[in-house]
């Protein structure tokens, strides 16, 4: 009975000891860490911010392969062919389609789109385009 009286004195006294022992460290760590979560949620909402506007530039670049990337429509294609070849030292550089994968696809097509640039603004502002808009 004696024990357990005192392992109960011993207990209520140590508990609320440990528990603000507990908090301080808690609360050192805290001060210690604040600024280091503060930014890196200031990184996090930039990289968020970045990531918006990727997967903007990736739509982008969706939107220009089924007319100019693929032959599934002939003549937009070949008409991009052409000028991409008087763009490209003669080789017939055309546009690689972006995937939803893992493997950096949309970055291989961004850089292709922009090595294409040229020849597809020759390739919009060309009379052939506007006598295909024109059919």
């Amino acid at each position: 009975m004696i024990d357990a009286d005192i392992f109960g004195i011993a207990f209520s006294v140590m508990v609320p000891l440990f528990t603000n022992v507990l908090l301080s460290i808690c609360l050192l760590q805290l001060s210690i860490a604040l600024p280091f979560l503060l930014t890196s949620l200031i990184v996090l909402q930039g990289w968020w911010r970045g990531k918006r506007k990727m997967d903007q530039l990736n739509l982008q670049v969706k939107r220009l392969y089924p007319t100019f990337g693929s032959g599934s429509n002939h003549k937009p294609y070949a008409f991009f062919m052409q000028h991409s070849k008087t763009y490209n030292k003669g080789r017939r550089v055309g546009l690689l389609r972006s995937a939803e994968t893992r493997y950096a696809s949309s970055f291989y097509a961004m850089h292709r789109a922009l090595r294409c640039h040229e020849a597809l603004e020759s390739t919009v502002h060309s009379a052939q385009w506007k006598d295909l808009k024109r059919l």
